[in-house]
């Protein structure tokens, strides 16, 4: 099995780039970083994203032409910041994230409802939560996803763009979500919420998928909202934490970040069912 380690940086860390390549170079078959206004010297393995990082979705979706190869089997999506357990290899990927070949992952998949915290006002096109105020669509009084259902016909008009399994509606999107497990209640837009660090595709879904993160990001659509949405969108099968014996670790309980001096020493941070760590700060890590 062969798999596309792409990285995801928020902001441009040029320097992060070898940091990065120290700590899975030998480890994924290929490692392509997608870098925000990237001014280095040239590379095929970096690309230049022109992207706000709360639309992340839109870096996976201009880089994909040049990240998409049939010799990968998966597409591995991370955050720069969020590191993964030194053992997780391609080889042993698999086991660490339940995968067989054709499953994607991430974290989980919530409705967008008041209920976790996050309270969503579609007419207003804002939902706010602990984080502040989000864009969140824009929607007319049927629930249609009227601006995204814009966006996409402006993609499809320009090139070749099938997605099979893109639904509009509110109704169509609920039967889609309850093949995951996933309830829609009525006060809820038809939007799932993940944390979206780290998310992997199998290649029968890579286009699809990047293609509808692209339509997302169109609109402004904040990516924990986009990326989960579009995976349960066109994905099968999508293996969620609840399902792992093992697990990440986020904001590092009281949500200060981790400063790691060299890179030798980030090992000593995991333990066998630790998945990855989020976040850890390596702009003044040392390779």
């Amino acid at each position: 099995m062969k798999v596309c380690l792409v990285i995801i940086y928020n902001h441009q860390h040029n320097n992060n780039i070898k940091i990065i390549n120290k700590l899975y170079g030998g480890k994924f078959s290929r490692i392509v970083h997608l870098m925000p206004f990237y001014d280095g010297d040239p590379n095929d393995d970096v690309i230049t994203i022109f992207e706000s990082s709360y639309c992340f979705q839109g870096f996976i979706a201009q880089g994909s032409s040049k990240f998409i190869k049939e010799e990968y089997d998966y597409y591995f999506f991370l955050a720069d910041d969020c590191i993964l357990n030194p053992k997780i290899t391609e080889e042993s990927m698999c086991e660490y994230f339940g995968l067989s070949g054709k499953e994607a992952y991430i974290k989980n998949l919530e409705s967008l409802t008041y209920k976790k915290g996050i309270i969503a006002f579609p007419k207003m096109n804002i939902c706010i939560s602990k984080n502040g105020i989000s864009k969140l669509s824009a929607f007319d009084d049927n629930n249609h996803f009227m601006y995204i259902h814009r966006a996409y016909k402006k993609l499809e008009n320009t090139r070749e763009f099938k997605i099979q399994n893109y639904i509009p509606t509110k109704r169509r999107m609920k039967n889609k979500y309850k093949k995951h497990g996933i309830e829609i209640d009525n006060y809820a837009p038809p939007l799932l919420l993940s944390f979206s660090d780290l998310v992997i595709c199998p290649k029968a879904e890579v286009y699809d998928f990047c293609r509808l993160c692209g339509v997302f990001a169109a609109v402004n659509l904040h990516v924990e909202l986009a990326i989960p949405t579009a995976l349960a969108l066109v994905c099968k099968k999508i293996i969620t934490e609840k399902e792992l014996n093992r697990q990440g670790k986020y904001g590092l309980q009281n949500h200060v970040n981790t400063v790691v001096k060299k890179t030798d020493e980030i090992h000593k941070l995991f333990n066998e069912k630790l998945l990855f760590i989020h976040p850890i700060k390596l702009s003044k890590c040392r390779v």
